[in-house]
């Protein structure tokens, strides 16, 4: 197996560089323009790991990535899930009459950049990010228009459970019923 990857972050390749084996090379590029970057033949697999949300525009990544497949090969895509994990937009919320934990939607089919701390634990460090919220309907179009079918879905849960107490079932039922991620398996389409 001969992998590539592809970061925007001399910090992040310098790292995973250190650490390759044999078969892996990291290059320096952008995502948005990978054939700058990504040289050689075609590949049966592509990854793309918690990148998308940070993306912006996702439309040549994705035209890049189906560039970079042989016809048939598939692309796996992991990101936090748009519908229920949207910064600023979705939380937690506790009905006390029913005992029940849901979560609230604040909006969704808007797209948003959404600006991040970097490192929320450290009050005095003010490094910010952009987060991308798109609605599914954004990577679904995307993929298509690229030549990319989506051909399976998952929506993961936490592994995490209820905190213990009194609210301990409803968080637990609650943490098995609203995905934290979405992923999404497309393979390049013969005619792209």
């Amino acid at each position: 197996v001969f992998t590539v990857g592809v970061d925007a972050s001399p910090t992040l390749v310098a790292a995973a560089t250190s650490r390759a084996q044999a078969q892996e090379t990291y290059l320096l590029g952008d995502a948005r323009d990978l054939a700058a970057t990504v040289k050689g033949p075609r590949f049966d697999h592509a990854a793309l790991v918690m990148a998308l949300q940070d993306l912006d525009p996702i439309q040549p990544v994705l035209d890049g990535v189906a560039a970079l497949l042989k016809p048939g090969g598939r692309a796996v895509m992991v990101m936090t899930h748009p519908a229920f994990r949207i910064p600023r937009r979705t939380s937690w919320g506790f009905d006390e009459d029913n005992g029940i934990q849901y979560r609230r939607l604040d909006g969704y089919l808007s797209p948003m950049a959404l600006p991040i701390r970097t490192h929320p634990g450290k009050p005095f460090d003010a490094s910010r990010t952009t987060s991308f919220h798109r609605p599914l309907q954004a990577y679904l179009n995307a993929c298509g228009q690229a030549g990319l079918g989506v051909i399976a879905c998952e929506e993961l849960c936490s592994h995490r459970r209820g905190t213990k107490g009194p609210r301990f079932g409803a968080e637990d039922r609650a943490a098995k019923e609203f995905p934290v991620f979405l992923v999404l398996t497309a393979q390049r389409l013969a005619t792209a």
